[in-house]
């Protein structure tokens, strides 16, 4: 089926002028232009796949049936699979991606500074829905670009990370945080009560701890569930890995439970001290970054704030859908390997 290369242009300039033009002209960091050229990549694939399957679904009443009429932008784009996604795409590919469409709408169409590891995510997160949506088909070539361009981006990011630039880049970062933290305490209202640097610095460390245990969390659910590929040659070495895998998908299980218990004891109305343990003590446990200390007392100012206490509301929402797709999968999985005598 055609796709409609005028719809796909007027994404590209809609995309464009969705960014403002200064941050497009004063963004000139390497993982930035990352972010942009996998966005437009990403966005084109999705453009494409968007209106092949919606006219499919719905031949030629889809235009009155998608939730954001074109021209999209990429966050429109997103919006509608996730809205789509029992419909449609839940059908035409296994709906346990459906967290890979919400891991690409936290984390990309959004102005700011991207880690080193926010990047990887992304980039593994599309590759991954790229490959699977590939198996389906090719989307007039549309498919095969934009896994290419993916992959280009894939190898940018490993040279930066294995170049002497990393440093450098990371103190240009360093930069950008005081620039924004300076701008941000002066543009405060009174009538808030202003953090001391030095406390908001730290707040901010301890803050960095829980986005890396998302970060890894979520690269090794796409490991894990790579590896658990029931379509692969039955051998006994495949048969080895498998079992490996699976024992890794109930330990990510168990994991995002314990984050999710501690989580919501902290939200509860009127927490206190008490209630931080759980996740300090699982964060302690696992050693999830061992650059950064930080105690119990600490770690409970911190969470204690509204900013952070609203940004731990969010993260929880997150890993319930995370949680649910996991539960999904190694419900699938195990079925089906128990079926055939794996397990």
């Amino acid at each position: 089926m055609a796709v409609n290369s005028a719809a796909c242009s007027a994404w590209l300039q809609s995309e464009k002028d969705a960014v403002p033009k200064n941050l497009r002209e004063t963004s000139t960091d390497p993982l930035s232009g990352i972010i942009c050229d996998l966005e437009k990549s990403l966005g084109e694939a999705l453009s494409s796949i968007l209106q092949t399957e919606m006219k499919i679904a719905f031949g030629d009443l889809w235009t009155a049936i998608v939730y954001h009429t074109p021209p999209w932008t990429l966050a429109d784009l997103l919006e509608c699979y996730k809205k789509h996604w029992i419909a449609v795409f839940g059908n035409i590919i296994p709906r346990s991606f459906l967290s890979t469409i919400e891991c690409l709408s936290t984390h990309l169409c959004k102005a700011g500074k991207v880690s080193q590891a926010t990047t990887k995510l992304v980039l593994q997160e599309t590759k991954m829905l790229l490959e699977i949506f590939s198996s389906r088909s090719n989307y007039d070539g549309t498919l095969p670009q934009a896994s290419a361009s993916v992959n280009k981006l894939c190898e940018t990011l490993e040279k930066i990370q294995s170049g002497t630039g990393q440093n450098s880049l990371e103190a240009t970062y360093e930069k950008m945080e005081d620039v924004t933290s300076t701008q941000h305490t002066e543009t405060r209202t009174e009538s808030l009560s202003v953090e001391p640097s030095a406390q908001g610095d730290r707040h901010q460390e301890i803050w960095s701890v829980l986005e890396n245990v998302w970060n890894t969390m979520n690269l090794y659910r796409l490991e894990v569930f790579q590896k658990l590929d029931l379509s692969a040659t039955d051998t006994a070495q495949y048969r080895s890995s498998f079992k490996e895998a699976f024992l890794g998908l109930q330990k990510l299980m168990s994991a995002v439970n314990e984050i999710l218990a501690g989580i919501r004891q902290i939200l509860v109305p009127n927490s206190s001290f008490q209630d931080v343990w759980t996740l300090y003590n699982f964060l302690n446990k696992n050693k999830v970054n061992t650059s950064i200390t930080f105690t119990a007392e600490e770690f409970y100012n911190c969470v204690s704030q509204v900013m952070y206490r609203e940004r731990l509301s969010i993260g929880c929402s997150q890993l319930v859908q995370l949680e649910h797709a996991i539960k999904l999968f190694y419900e699938s999985v195990e079925l089906e390997a128990k079926n055939r005598g794996w397990l």
